[in-house]
Parts: structure tokens; C-alpha cells; sequence
């Protein structure tokens, strides 16, 4: 019975799937030829058919029964007892789109949620919208949010791979809203964990998500009341523009959400749903909780009056229902509850804050519903008997108003009409500021998520008056190359004749084009496409000739000068699956089974060797002679061939099956790479293993391979649109180069310029400088300290970053070039501070040792230790006129020193426990101190007398930041807090919560307009100095953040890891990275000859050179062009470091 059962149910679907290439009207008479009489399986697939259909009677079904539970029970007859390695406990729920089964995970050992897709969606657009859920859960982590553990796909008992996702098991959970009824949840309980589920949905809306679907069903409890929340089938990154995924229905008119849940905007299928579509949501969830029944029925009503309900009827108020929720919980709910979306709560933590704000009896920032807006929904839903009293009502009012017009004063009319104007005003810069900060966000999600393309998109709908560094700073990310050539549709393979200065690129449809090397400009396009190409293409070392082999064997030369097409000049029995040109001619590789079969195109001699193996040969690439060739195969082996000899020299095991091989330029090694992200590395002289790798965490097939010139680098491009950059000896895998927004099909190295070539099947040609460790890229990393980078910091003109670390020396770089200028050394143990005079003329660093160093920042030199104690001096600060510096430490006093005088000339018994931050306004009135004891106080300057004593935070503070017009003071704590306070009067103004994340760092923007906060947890989150708000936060570090600086300019934004790094964020384009960088290492060179050539009698006989006279020479030589004073500086610190390192070597 079960085996006639499964046939049964195999046929079914066979014939539900075929039925959608049937024309609707002639289903009838196909079913009954199709199923020969049997009645019940006719039945099963016409129920099938029903419940998926587009029909006339769509809009007149009730709203809760769209979707037909038998879609799902005629398919899933029978529960699986094991899908890929879970084992099935039993069918926790079923819905239109998967089955949601109880299972238990081998490894680890844990019980999971497993989703399943039905198996009748998993070719249909509801597959998308599946592993859409997964990727979205994948990307959100918080502790009320679901987390997927894994996902994957099976094969079923009809042979068919089936998507499925393995997230955390919620055991014994019921939703919110039975939870609260069960155990007779108090209102104000209620209320405190619907604040907490507002914090989860900002989570989300944070990183650019929207649920689209928040119900009480969506919002399981635990029984210890922990809640989680599930189901982000049907959500999607902010996009106000994707039309292609209309809220409402999907192709088979099924309805996403639940009408009553769903926003006005969303009922009406608006293409601009944004985050206060999930506003709305909870809103309607906070009306059960309170009320315990929804605010309308739509039970037994058909769409579009449930629609038209929705849009405009007000719901009772809740107070009219439980009298225990007072007039504000019915403002909140009417708030967040609003038709239009611009007067909702803007934010799930707008919202959150409103509730919180009510149990703590403080006012309310929602107002009810006004009787206009109320008059407006009554004429909506009244339309005729409005439209026959709006006669007499408009003639009453005209008669009222002219009355009422004679003894109105001009001066009232006006002082209205100002009042709403302002309001409007205000209005449209919240919701222009919202749309701004939603658009930020998703972009910056995309180009996280690798669309590139997608993210460029998003970020121009941001209004342009409020483009800001982080807007810029996303746009420099998503702008991803140094150059680009965009070649085709899609973009198969290509050839480089390096000495030409010349690039073939050929895409799968047989469209050849050739381009300028070096200004990516095309040359010549084949004037047809060509017929059964298959990607292999070779060019000749002086760029007149090109190779290309077709899947019929047939090999054609083109020869594009000329503009001809290309001609026939051999055949190969099989398809060509290698080309290699030489001085010895053309030599072509065939796909042969068990053999390798070459052909000497301009002599037609075959070469045969055999391979003995059973897979076809799948690729070829040759030496530069010609004289060796790598053959790998879909069994993993990589073969190496001597072409003179014609036998097999060597063979290589890649382990998995092979995809691409390649050999160094110098014949020295020979790297192969395939599925699962494997590739190795094999020295050719001694066949031995060199580099064993994979490109874990991602874990993708890889499909092109370049060694650099020198064959010290190895690249890697994988499916997954990464090019990643590994040292050979397998120390360091240095920061992907992203920007494809297809797979990546071919690798190429560029010994002339040192670039990488790219091709990707997205049609575009990239290159890439890897000069430097990330390239010519907004985000740069610098392996700068033996352990913890403790300070950095800025020189005034922003040519010069310093950092010092927990080695103990301080390290000046360049941060344009990412160069290293010079090492202070003379600290004995960790540096906390660094920090430059605003003149320039110094750098200060204060240590463990107990001692602050003063040092000349225009040659490196040590001036003196202007200060020596027996305690840890945390922090160090020049006050803005330089005339002194104060220090502070464990000590809890403030110490100023003279700098000129290098005298102390004052003590301050500050604090009773460590000072941890000191930090002068930029007007130099104001001193502020932070400290262990959780206390941040503010001194008058130069008086010394205490001003105001802030107490805000709970735990110590380790961040304090001044806005640029020293009328405000950020402070930053352990307690996961940003406390902002009014200087002038030491009054609290804001508190800015990370969310369980303690706050290390604060820098404000140059421009007075953001204040950045780092985190223990390598995040920034950039918040406006004006209202406060966060406008983006990102992973700027891969390991816990202890100080951040912004350049003097603005452009760049550096922060310092635990894991001894240094990463630079540049706002500016990658092009425009490339030229500054250009041009500034030509000046860097000039600037260090002039320098040598003006003391080259001091440096030959080891005289001292004095500060003063380097002075004098960078006045004298910036004179003509002052843009080169500051390389002037840099090449000084380079050349006095170089100096004072030969003499302690000779001491």
C-alpha cells in the first residue's frame, strides 16, 4: 500500500507539473485523455490546479483563506524520517510555500526547526523567495531573531533536489498573543516585552531588512518567556524602487502577509514599502495585546472590501475595549497604527521609546488622530452621502468665512501660515532624513551581500543635500576597480599580449573585441558573432593575430587590424579546449578521453600523449616557450607535459576535480585549483607540496588562477565573485578584492604594471593594483604593531598617522601609500596615547613605563621625557594654542606640562580612581576628564577651577569627544553607552544606546557634522551631532577597536585593532585613490632627493643635521608650490629614521 501510495502521489505531481504547459481552456479535455479513466487521480491533480491558479474568483475568496491547505497535504503525504543528516521527529507546520518539521541535528548534537520547500514551488519564483529567508536569517543576529544554522538542499524520494534550512527550535513555544492570554500577562508586562520586540525589528531594520510579514504567529514564547522571532519568508533588503516585488501578490496571486497585519500601503501593492510597513504591523500586534482581539474583522469578507477596510476605517479605540489602557497607549497604538505612513513612528525604536516612555510615566511624543484626518477616513467611506452635504456644508462655510473674514486681523492669517509651513518643513526633512539614512543602509547591505551594481543604485536615491562621509564612503566601496572595461553581456574568457598592450575578450555568444591595454579603450569588435565558440581564445605576442577554437573542432585565425572575419586554418577531430601561441607557432589542445592531443596549427602535426585517465581532458595552459603544459581533469589530476619529449614529466593530485592549472612565469611552480574552493601549489623542481589552501569561509569553486611576476603571489577568483591575494609561503591571506558582480571566469597578471586582470561572467573586465595590500582601496589595512594598537592619530596636514601599540614604539606611515615612514622607539613597555601638536612641530606619547616622551614630528627625533612617574600614564593631550600638555593616569590627578620650558607647572587632584581620557574643546576653554569612577568632569581653562561634574554613566569612561564648535561633549562608556551633554551648562541632552556594546573610541567628523563611536566589537556606528541619531554602523575592524582618528581633510577614518592592525577607510573613489596615489609617490621620491642633495655633505660624513636647518630647507623648497611642503615633512621623518637606526646598528 505505501509503495502504491508513493506511485500515486509521483504521478500526480508528474501531471500537475506538466498541466502548466496546457493552455487553461483545454485543461479539461487534456486531463481526461492524460489520466484514462481514473477519477480520483483526475481529482487530486485538478486540486492541485485550483489551488494555484489565477482565476476570476481570486478577488471574491475571504481574505484568511486564500492559500488552500490541500497544496500542501497532496504532496506532503508522507514525513521523511531523514533529510540530509537531520533526523525527522515529526511536522511542527505546514504552509503555502514549506513544511516546517521538529528534527534532530547528529553534529552537533541539537535539536533544529528544519524548513523544507513543498516540492511543487522549487522551480517557481517562491524557490527565490526560500533561499531568500535563509540568506536573511544568515545576516541577522540577534537573540529574539531565530538564527539558521545551516542550509542546504536534499535529494527526495522522486529524485528531485529539494532546498531546505536548519534554524533554532523554539521548544514549547506559543505566539505572543496566546502566551500573554494563557498566562494572564499583566498589561504593563505585556507592554515591556513588546518594547523588546521593536528592539529585534530595528535590529533588522538596521541592516537594511524589512519582515513584511509581523504577526503573532511570527512571535513564538517560550514557557520561560523568552520570545524568538521566525518567518522572514517574505522579507526584503530597503528598496523603494524594486517594482519586481510588490508586496501584495506574488505570480500565482498568492497573497504575502496577512490582511490583518498588513499596512495600507501594502494592501495596495505600493512598489515603496519601507520600514514602517513593519510599523504598522506592530502596531496592530500591540492593539491585540492589549485588547486581546484584532481591530477588524475580515473573517467572512472578500479582498477588496477587507482591502478598502483596512485603507480606511479607524479601528475602536483600545481604552473603549480595556479600560485599563489609558489615553496615551490609545495615541501610541493610533500612531503607529496611522493610514499614512509619514505620520507614523519613523522607526521600530521610535516606537519602542514611546511605550518605554509611557511605563515610566514620562510624556508621550504620539498625538491622537485629529479630526480632520478623522473627517477625511469618514469621507472616504461615505463618498455619496459627503459628496450631497458638501453642497450645503461648503455654502454654509463660504457665508461663515466671509463673515469671519471681515474682522479677521492680516497679522493672525500670517502667523498661521508661517506655523504651517514650518511644520511642513519639518515634516519632509524627518522623512527626507529617513529616506536618506534607509537608503545608506541598504546600500551599504548590498555591497556587503556583493551587489555591486545593485548597491551604486540604492545609494542614489539618498537626497543629495545630505550625502555625507559615510554616504561617500559606501559609494567608494561599491565602486570597485581601478579600471574597467565593460566588454560584453557576458564575458567568457581572454588573452593579454602583454607587449602589445593589447586584451581579447570573448564572450559565450561568439562576440570578440580587442582593447587598449592601458586606457581600457576598445579597439575593434568582430563584425559578426561567431557560431559554436566555445571560450578559447589566444593571442599573438604583438596583438595582430587572434586564436579562436570552436566546440566543432574548427580553429580560426583573426587577424583584427584588418577588420576581416576569421578564418579557417586547421580541424580538430574533437572540441578545442587549449590555445598557446609561441615563435614556434600555434599549438591547439583538444578534450580527447584518455589522451591529450595537441595540434601545431601552422605545421598541422598532432602531438598525442597519453594521460591514463578516464575523464576528458578539460583544460590546457601552457609555458611562455611553449616548451611545458598543464593538462588537469575532472578527476583531480594536473598533469605536467614536456612538449618537446611528448611524455608526462610529472602528476599532480589536486584532490577534488580540477577546474584550472597554471604555471609560474619563472617554470618554478605549478598551482591548480577546483570545487570546494581547493587549490595547491607544487614546486616544479623538487614536486613538493608548497601551498595547501582553500578559501574557507566561503568555500567556492574556484575558476581562474595568476601567479604575480616575481611568482611570490598567488591569486584566486571563485564563483562567488572574490579574487582573493595569498602570499606562497601561505602566511597571510590578504583582504579580497571585490567588485564583480558575476563569477569570476579568468585570471590574468600584468608584469608591465603590476596589475591583476580580471574577466567575470558579468560582462566586465577589471583590473586591480596590488601594490599595496588592498589595492588602490577605500579600505586599507596596515600590519602595523606586534599586538594590540593602542592610539593613533592624525598630523594636522593628514600625510602622516601615527600608532602606537602595546610593543612599546610609536610608528609614523604614510597614509596614502600605506608605507611605514618611521619608528619612535624608546618607550619600555605599551604605549596608551599618541597625539600631535595643532601646529605640527610635535608628536606626544604617553606609556605604562610612567613616562611621557616629546617628540620632533618634522625628523622623529626624541626632544626629552618632559614627564616621569611611578604610575601608568593613560592619556595625553596638547592643549590647542600648544602652549602646554597635560597628562593623567592611574594617579587620578592632571598634570600640565610647559612645552616650550619642558617644566611642570601645575597638578590637578582630578579624580579618586584612574583617569582614563582627557580632552580639550577646540576653543581651548574647556578641559574634560574621564574616568574609572564613571565620572566625566568639566574644567574651566586656563583657571584650572571644576565647571560641571557630569554623572550619566554606570561603568567607566573610556571615550570623550568635543563637536567642533565645543558647544556639546560626546562621552563613551563600558556601560554601552554614548552620553551627550550641553558644555556650557553641563545639562544632559541625549543618551545614544549601542546595544550591548561598550564603547572605546569617539572622533567627530572634521565638517562638525557626525561623531563616530567604535565598539569592543570591531563595529562603528556614526551618529549626527545635530539629533543624535545613528545614520549607519558597519564592521570596521576584524578585531576589538581601541581608538579611532578622522584626517584633518575628512577623507579618511582610521581605527586600530587588537590583532596589531591599522584599517583606513577613504570616502574618496577608487579612481581618484589611484591618481592621488600617483602622484603622490612621484613627489615622495622628488621630495627625499632634494633632502639627500642638500645635505649630502652632512650624510656622507655623518655631521648632525639639525631640525632647525630642516626647517629652513622645507620653507625654502615649498616656496614655489606649497603643496609639496608636506612630502617635504614625510621624506624627512624617512630619511632621519633610516639614519638614526644606522647609528644605534654602529653603537
Amino acid at each position: 500500500m505505501k509503495a502504491d501510495g508513493t506511485e500515486r502521489t509521483r504521478r500526480t505531481y508528474e501531471l500537475f507539473r506538466a498541466a502548466f504547459d496546457v493552455e487553461p481552456h483545454d485543461r479539461e479535455a487534456w486531463l481526461d485523455a492524460s489520466c484514462d479513466g481514473d477519477a480520483d487521480l483526475r481529482a487530486a491533480v485538478a486540486r492541485l490546479l485550483v489551488a494555484v491558479d489565477i482565476g476570476a474568483n481570486f478577488l471574491e475568496s475571504p481574505a484568511i483563506s486564500i492559500l488552500d491547505d490541500q497544496l500542501s497535504s497532496s504532496l506532503e503525504a508522507e514525513t521523511p524520517e531523514l533529510i540530509d543528516g537531520y533526523k525527522v521527529l515529526g511536522i511542527l507546520g505546514s504552509g503555502g510555500m514549506a513544511t516546517v518539521y521538529e528534527a534532530e541535528q547528529r553534529h552537533p548534537h541539537r535539536r533544529v526547526a528544519l524548513k523544507v520547500m513543498h516540492r511543487m514551488l522549487a522551480h517557481t519564483s517562491a524557490a527565490q523567495r526560500f533561499t531568500f529567508e535563509a540568506q536573511t536569517l544568515a545576516r541577522l543576529r540577534h537573540p529574539n531573531i531565530a538564527a539558521i544554522y545551516e542550509a542546504g538542499t536534499f535529494e527526495d524520494a522522486f529524485g528531485q533536489a529539494m532546498p531546505y534550512f536548519a534554524m533554532e527550535f523554539v521548544k514549547d513555544a506559543r505566539s505572543i498573543t496566546e502566551y500573554a492570554r494563557t498566562v494572564c500577562m499583566p498589561l504593563r508586562d505585556r507592554l515591556g516585552i513588546f518594547a523588546e520586540i521593536c528592539d529585534a525589528i530595528q535590529h533588522g531594520h538596521q541592516l537594511g531588512i524589512i519582515h513584511r510579514d509581523l504577526k503573532p504567529s511570527n512571535i513564538l514564547v517560550e514557557p520561560d518567556g523568552r520570545f524568538k522571532i521566525i518567518d522572514f519568508g517574505i522579507a526584503r533588503s530597503v528598496d523603494p524602487l524594486d517594482s519586481s516585488r510588490i508586496t501584495l501578490h506574488t505570480e500565482l496571486g498568492q497573497l504575502l502577509g496577512t490582511l490583518n497585519f498588513m499596512s495600507p500601503e501594502q494592501c495596495s501593492g505600493a512598489d515603496r514599502v519601507d520600514t514602517r510597513a513593519d510599523v504598522y504591523s506592530l502596531g496592530v500586534i500591540l492593539y491585540e495585546l492589549i485588547t486581546d482581539r484584532l481591530p477588524y474583522d475580515l473573517s467572512r469578507v472578500a479582498i477588496p472590501e477587507a482591502i478598502r477596510m483596512v485603507e480606511t476605517q479607524s479601528p475602536a479605540r483600545p481604552s473603549s475595549i480595556n479600560a485599563e489602557a489609558s489615553g496615551d497607549l490609545d495615541a501610541i497604538v493610533a500612531m503607529a497604527m496611522h493610514k499614512d505612513s509619514l505620520s507614523r513612528y519613523q522607526g521600530a525604536d521610535a516606537l519602542a521609546s514611546d511605550v518605554r516612555r509611557y511605563l515610566a510615566h514620562k510624556p508621550i511624543q504620539a498625538r491622537l488622530p485629529s479630526p480632520w484626518h478623522q473627517a477625511r477616513l469618514f469621507a472616504r467611506r461615505h463618498r455619496v452621502l459627503v459628496s450631497l452635504g458638501s453642497v450645503f456644508v461648503v455654502t454654509l462655510f463660504a457665508l461663515t468665512m466671509m463673515i469671519a473674514i471681515l474682522g479677521y486681523r492680516a497679522w493672525r492669517e500670517s502667523d498661521l501660515r508661517i506655523d504651517a509651513e514650518r511644520l511642513a518643513i519639518d515634516e519632509r526633512n524627518i522623512a527626507r532624513r529617513q529616506a536618506y539614512v534607509a537608503s545608506v543602509a541598504s546600500g551599504y547591505s548590498s555591497y556587503r551581500a556583493r551587489e555591486y551594481s545593485q548597491a551604486r543604485e540604492r545609494l542614489e536615491l539618498a537626497p543629495p543635500s545630505l550625502r555625507n562621509w559615510e554616504w561617500s564612503l559606501v559609494a567608494a566601496l561599491a565602486d570597485r576597480g581601478e579600471s574597467v572595461i565593460d566588454a560584453h553581456d557576458t564575458l567568457a574568457s581572454m588573452a593579454v599580449a602583454t607587449e602589445a598592450r593589447r586584451i581579447v575578450s570573448a564572450s559565450q555568444s561568439g562576440d570578440v573585441a580587442v582593447w587598449n591595454l592601458d586606457t581600457a579603450q576598445l579597439i575593434v569588435r568582430i563584425p559578426e558573432r561567431l557560431e559554436e565558440f566555445d571560450r578559447t581564445v589566444a593571442v599573438s605576442h604583438d596583438g595582430r593575430a587572434v586564436y579562436l577554437g570552436l566546440r566543432n573542432g574548427n580553429l580560426l585565425v583573426w587577424y583584427p587590424d584588418v577588420q576581416q572575419m576569421p578564418q579557417l586554418i586547421a580541424t580538430l577531430p574533437r572540441a578545442i579546449v587549449g590555445l598557446h601561441t609561441s615563435s614556434q607557432g600555434v599549438l591547439a589542445c583538444t578534450d580527447s578521453r584518455g589522451k591529450t592531443v595537441f595540434l601545431n596549427a601552422d605545421t598541422l602535426t598532432p602531438i598525442v600523449v597519453d594521460i591514463d585517465d578516464q575523464h576528458f581532458t578539460r583544460g590546457v595552459h601552457f609555458s611562455i616557450d611553449g616548451a611545458l603544459a598543464t593538462v588537469w581533469t575532472r578527476s583531480g589530476a594536473v598533469l605536467l607535459i614536456d612538449m618537446d619529449e611528448r611524455s608526462i614529466m610529472n602528476t599532480f593530485d589536486l584532490g577534488v576535480s580540477a577546474e584550472v592549472a597554471v604555471l609560474s612565469e619563472d617554470r618554478q611552480f605549478i598551482a591548480a585549483a577546483g570545487a570546494e574552493g581547493k587549490f595547491r601549489v607544487w614546486n616544479l623542481r623538487t614536486s613538493e607540496l608548497v601551498l595547501d589552501g582553500d578559501t574557507s569561509p566561503t568555500i567556492s569553486t574556484v575558476r581562474g588562477l595568476a601567479f604575480s611576476s616575481d611568482s611570490s603571489q598567488l591569486f584566486t577568483g571563485q564563483v562567488d565573485r572574490a579574487i582573493f591575494h595569498w602570499s606562497l609561503d601561505g602566511t597571510e591571506r590578504r583582504v579580497p578584492y571585490l567588485g564583480h558582480d558575476e563569477s569570476i571566469t579568468q585570471l590574468a597578471f600584468d608584469r608591465a604594471t603590476s596589475r591583476l586582470i580580471s574577466c567575470s561572467w558579468d560582462g566586465t573586465v577589471r583590473y586591480w593594483s596590488v601594490g599595496h595590500r588592498s589595492g588602490f582601496s577605500p579600505m586599507n589595512v596596515i600590519d602595523a604593531h606586534e599586538g594590540n594598537v593602542l592610539s593613533v592619530a592624525f598630523s594636522p596636514s593628514g600625510h602622516v598617522l601615527a600608532s602606537a601599540g602595546r610593543d612599546g614604539v610609536v610608528k609614523l606611515w604614510d597614509p596614502l601609500l600605506n608605507q611605514q615612514v618611521a619608528v619612535l622607539a624608546g618607550h619600555e613597555s605599551a604605549i596608551y596615547t599618541v597625539t600631535f601638536s595643532s601646529d605640527g612641530q610635535y608628536l606626544a606619547s604617553s606609556s605604562s613605563d610612567g613616562t611621557v616622551r616629546l617628540w620632533s614630528a618634522l625628523t622623529g627625533r626624541l626632544i626629552e621625557t618632559v614627564l616621569e612617574t611611578n604610575a601608568d600614564i593613560w592619556t595625553v593631550a596638547f592643549t590647542p594654542d600648544n602652549k602646554l600638555l597635560a597628562a593623567a593616569g592611574e594617579g587620578g590627578d592632571v598634570i600640565f606640562v610647559d612645552v616650550e620650558a619642558r617644566t611642570i607647572v601645575r597638578s590637578i587632584e582630578a579624580h579618586e580612581e584612574r583617569i582614563i581620557r582627557l580632552v580639550f574643546s577646540p576653543d581651548g576653554r574647556t578641559l574634560a576628564t574621564c574616568g574609572r569612577d564613571a565620572i566625566v568632569k568639566l574644567w574651566d581653562m586656563p583657571s584650572g577651577r571644576i565647571r560641571s561634574i557630569l554623572r550619566g554613566h554606570r561603568l567607566d569612561v573610556f571615550a570623550a569627544a568635543f563637536t567642533n564648535d565645543s558647544t556639546k561633549l560626546f562621552t563613551g562608556s563600558r556601560d554601552q553607552t554614548v552620553q551627550v551633554w550641553r558644555v556650557a551648562t553641563g545639562e544632559h541632552l541625549d543618551t545614544l544606546d549601542r546595544k550591548g556594546q561598550f564603547i572605546t573610541s569617539l572622533a567627530v567628523h572634521p565638517d562638525g557634522t557626525r561623531v563616530a563611536a567604535s565598539s569592543w566589537y570591531a563595529d562603528v556606528t556614526l551618529f549626527d551631532t545635530t539629533d543624535h541619531g545613528a545614520v549607519i554602523s558597519f564592521p570596521a575592524q576584524n578585531s576589538a577597536i581601541r581608538s579611532l582618528a578622522f584626517s584633518p581633510q575628512g577623507s579618511m577614518l582610521a581605527c586600530s585593532g587588537h590583532d596589531g592592525t591599522v584599517i583606513i577607510y577613504d570616502a574618496r573613489s577608487r579612481s581618484e585613490l589611484a591618481s592621488i596615489r600617483r602622484d603622490a609617490s612621484e613627489r615622495l621620491a622628488w621630495a627625499r632627493q632634494v633632502l639627500q642633495d642638500h645635505f649630502a655633505g652632512e650624510l656622507s660624513s655623518q655631521s648632525p643635521i639639525t631640525d632647525e636647518a630642516v626647517a629652513r630647507l622645507i620653507r625654502e623648497a615649498s616656496l614655489s608650490d606649497p603643496a609639496f611642503e608636506p612630502f617635504l615633512h614625510k621624506a624627512a621623518l624617512s630619511l632621519f629614521s633610516e639614519i638614526e637606526s644606522v647609528h644605534d646598528t654602529s653603537r
